[in-house]
């Protein structure tokens, strides 16, 4: 009796990853070429030179699609040694400095992808753990300040290290991704130091009843 066929065979999963690879910068072709409205299964799929089935076999759908992409950025940022969303507070003005200097080294792929998140209103799975990280890091840096000001802070922290915003600043406002990363590290600075302050100032949270 023959072995079975190992179906998971690094030259299968090679093979796998790089069509992958492939239908992702196709997505990065049609939008920058064609605009969002061409963002279709079906073009996509032309331009990577693949069929539709084998588009839906890696992305099931164009969230899902927008969500390769999101990911793909993450393995931007990391491969540099970035973390996807700093647990200390602290180290948040130099981290968007570094996310703003690797999302310009691929242009084309942030571009898109800010584009076509806002087209099809999607917050993707990374977007959504980062924003947990960061409110988890907010709750353990400020215990006194109430639940509802740290959300509101939350959001705007998140928003100045986003994508969107590295894309407002470099694009619509014309900076270099090296201004735009020192602006929103600014920000950033001068909103945690008010936190920080606010929090030495307010009244200890009552013990909770045994």
């Amino acid at each position: 009796m023959s072995p079975p066929r190992d179906y998971n065979s690094p030259a299968r999963d090679a093979v796998k990853a790089e069509t992958r690879a492939r239908i992702l910068e196709a997505v990065v072709e049609v939008v920058r070429t064609d605009g969002v409205h061409a963002f279709s299964v079906q073009n996509v799929a032309r331009k990577a030179g693949v069929s539709h089935r084998t588009v839906y076999r890696h992305f099931a759908t164009r969230e899902d699609l927008l969500d390769g992409l999101a990911e793909s950025i993450d393995a931007l940022t990391q491969g540099r040694g970035l973390p996807s969303q700093p647990d200390d507070l602290g180290k948040l003005p130099d981290t968007v400095r570094g996310f703003f200097e690797r999302f310009d080294e691929a242009r084309d792929l942030m571009q898109v992808y800010v584009i076509t998140s806002i087209a099809l209103g999607r917050v993707t799975p990374s977007h959504q753990h980062r924003t947990r990280t960061l409110e988890a890091a907010m709750a353990r840096a400020f215990p006194r300040l109430p639940a509802d000001e740290l959300h509101r802070a939350a959001a705007l922290l998140r928003t100045l290290t986003s994508s969107r915003t590295w894309f407002g600043l470099t694009v619509e406002h014309e900076l270099s991704s090296a201004e735009a990363g020192q602006a929103a590290a600014w920000a950033l600075q001068i909103l945690i130091d008010d936190l920080a302050r606010r929090d030495r100032l307010a009244p200890l949270p009552p013990p909770e009843p045994r």
